[in-house]
């Protein structure tokens, strides 16, 4: 399936201090020692499996459906990394299977710290 085009100003969050973060639910993040977070997202609205679980906008019939299901899973999530305001890439890459995703925290993992 290919990656549909997201349109977002990045707005980095603040940094954790910790090396795991959940993230409304929705996914995760992974904070690297090199200071690099990798972002793991796969709930209603992100682009993998349950995409379309939620209307534009993130209305409350999206809330409720993570009432209803707290728990999500999903064979294919969204990634995006950053470190201050460098982002990689521009855009969420959407739609990665697993060894997608272990590749991309490895590249990740291994960059220089900034």
């Amino acid at each position: 399936m290919k990656t549909k085009k997201m349109k977002t100003k990045f707005e980095p969050l603040k940094a954790t201090k910790k090396a795991f973060r959940t993230c409304d639910n929705k996914g995760f993040h992974l904070k690297f020692n090199n200071g690099w977070i990798v972002s793991i997202q796969f709930g209603p609205g992100n682009y993998g499996d349950n995409y379309d679980r939620i209307s534009e906008g993130f209305d409350t019939e999206g809330l409720d459906i993570l009432k209803e299901k707290p728990d999500m899973e999903s064979d294919e999530v969204e990634v995006l990394a950053w470190c201050g305001k460098k982002q990689i890439p521009k855009e969420p890459l959407g739609y990665q299977n697993i060894n997608e995703v272990m590749k991309f925290i490895n590249k990740i993992r291994k960059k220089k710290k900034v």
